[in-house]
């Protein structure tokens, strides 16, 4: 049984939030209105653990990428080093030869 609906009120909005009002389920505008915000009630708290969930999946994701770009970091400055190696080894060789 639906309760009775004792709190009448005048509504201004956009022609597009008035378009997915009138888009959800009901009769009239009065039942879509309401089905729309009881839908939002209802459903509010598995959407909050959703989000949760995908933060804490960004956070992991996060960590994952500042290892990694720190390992990059590492590996450029191995890669200038040996390159600057192989310089110096080149250049002894170069003398050695003369």
């Amino acid at each position: 049984m639906k309760s009775p609906k004792s709190n009448a009120k005048s509504v201004r909005m956009t022609d597009e939030v008035l378009a997915y009002i009138q888009s959800m389920d009901g009769k009239g505008f009065n039942e879509k209105f309401e089905n729309m915000v009881l839908y939002a009630m209802k459903t509010e708290k598995d959407r909050e653990r959703h989000i949760a969930i995908l933060d804490d999946e960004i956070a992991r994701k996060r960590d994952i990428l500042q290892s990694l770009q720190a390992i990059d970091n590492r590996l450029v400055w191995v890669r200038r080093s040996l390159a600057g190696l192989a310089d110096q080894v080149s250049g002894l060789i170069d003398s050695d030869e003369m």
